[in-house]
């Protein structure tokens, strides 16, 4: 299990969304793409400057992952607001 006390505090919840997941028979690898909603958030500072995801990505995101033998990488988009 991963130890998130070292990680400092939270400052947004994503719930990801139903998604398409895509595996390989044996496991060794596999593509995900999903949606992840905003819940909550709270304004943080970098570098002096304060930001909130409320602000930046408000509508959540859309991920697409890849994953082989245990490692994953992607890329996360901001979910438009279907306006």
């Amino acid at each position: 299990m991963t130890n998130r006390s070292t990680w400092g505090a939270p400052v947004a919840k994503f719930v990801r969304k139903a998604g398409l997941y895509q595996s390989t028979d044996n496991g060794a690898s596999a593509t995900f793409i999903f949606s992840a909603a905003l819940v909550s958030s709270s304004t943080f500072t970098s570098n002096g400057t304060a930001f909130d995801f409320k602000d930046l990505i408000p509508h959540g995101m859309t991920c697409h992952e890849t994953g082989v033998g245990g490692a994953e990488a992607g890329t996360y988009l901001a979910a438009g607001g279907g306006q």
